[in-house]
């Protein structure tokens, strides 16, 4: 597992794996603006979130292309939440959708899942 999965929009993850990078990069704003406003100010600890917070846009941005990826699809699909509305219906899809079945051009499931690879097995008729 490398720092470089997270932060990398190459390869594929499945829902569980963009879930719970999604509620990592949303908690930790709030966690940086919670641990420098109880040790060093308010001010301080909107200043810390402020920071935190493009690095957590980012994450957000490659896992979700690691998920379009996982889905088939090109990363150039989340340009949809430029649409009115449209981050609902791309939440949506990204956190229910099953991904495709086996590799497809983005390459194997799980391929730059922060949490590992799992072993991928073809499964014989």
């Amino acid at each position: 597992m490398s720092i470089w999965n997270i932060v990398t929009a190459s390869g594929r993850i499945g829902r569980g794996a963009w879930w719970a990078l999604v509620a990592n990069v949303v908690a930790l704003p709030w966690l940086a603006f919670l641990v420098g406003s109880v040790t060093l100010g308010v001010q301080e600890g909107v200043l810390m979130a402020i920071m935190v917070t493009p690095i957590s846009l980012w994450v957000l941005f490659a896992a979700s292309v690691k998920r379009m990826h996982d889905l088939g699809r090109s990363g150039l699909w989340l340009l949809l939440v430029l649409v009115p509305l449209g981050w609902i219906v791309l939440l949506a899809w990204l956190g229910t959708a099953p991904g495709v079945y086996g590799v497809n051009a983005y390459g194997p499931p799980e391929s730059g899942s922060p949490f590992g690879r799992p072993e991928f097995r073809m499964e014989s008729a």
